[in-house]
């Protein structure tokens, strides 16, 4: 087993599967449904259910979306401990952030990130509840589109060191697509999740200003 090449390779055989079945039940709920109904409902996927297998089907996409969701949330959980820690580790982050208990767990990185999740629901709550975990959706992931939209572009800037070649070739158009998508998924999330996103950057810059000043003196 090569790790090098079979986990890319896994990745993307994961994402275009996920992205096939997501197109093939958005298609079949648009051919069950119809758009009057659709356009005012909120559970699109039970609406579906239910007129194909009664109520008990809706309750059962219910339930299993409950379940999707409750893993997401876990795995988010996890993750938002692990990537301060990592990034802590790459000098990215000030060393308070590599803090761990006695079981190994970035305590730190875990009160920061759920102490910002918590002031960006709050500051959107006055909206109602339905709004604020949509605004804290889409701002997670327009944060994962932009580090996708940078990757993309450092590809780019990799590629043209490297010698011209069918490879090549093929990276550089994978890197503009991954771009592209990006830049468009961006622009077609909202004025004011893009601007919220943006602010945040500006924030981490004195950080990252300062944890560079440290790491080059150290």
């Amino acid at each position: 087993v090569e790790p090098e090449k079979t986990i890319p390779r896994i990745l993307i055989a994961s994402v275009l599967t996920v992205l096939v079945i997501y197109f093939l039940v958005s298609l079949a709920i648009a051919l069950i449904v119809p758009a009057a109904e659709l356009l005012g409902s909120t559970a699109p996927f039970a609406l579906a259910a239910t007129k194909v297998m009664g109520p008990l089907g809706g309750a059962i996409i219910t339930v299993g979306a409950l379940i999707s969701t409750l893993g997401s949330l876990n795995a988010n959980t996890l993750t938002a401990g692990q990537v301060p820690l990592a990034a802590a580790k790459d000098h990215l982050l000030p060393v308070k952030f590599l803090t761990l208990s006695s079981t190994g767990t970035p305590i730190f990185s875990f009160l920061v990130s759920g102490g910002f999740m918590s002031l960006l629901l709050l500051l959107n709550y006055t909206k109602g509840l339905v709004a604020a975990f949509t605004f804290m959706a889409m701002l997670s992931t327009l944060s994962t589109l932009m580090a996708y939209a940078f990757s993309a572009v450092s590809e780019f800037y990799f590629l043209k060191r490297d010698q011209p070649g069918p490879a090549r070739n093929r990276a550089i158009v994978l890197s503009v697509a991954a771009f592209l998508y990006s830049f468009f998924a961006i622009w077609g999330a909202g004025v004011e999740v893009v601007f919220y996103s943006f602010m945040l950057i500006i924030i981490g810059m004195p950080f990252y200003a300062l944890v560079r000043e440290d790491a080059r003196d150290l």
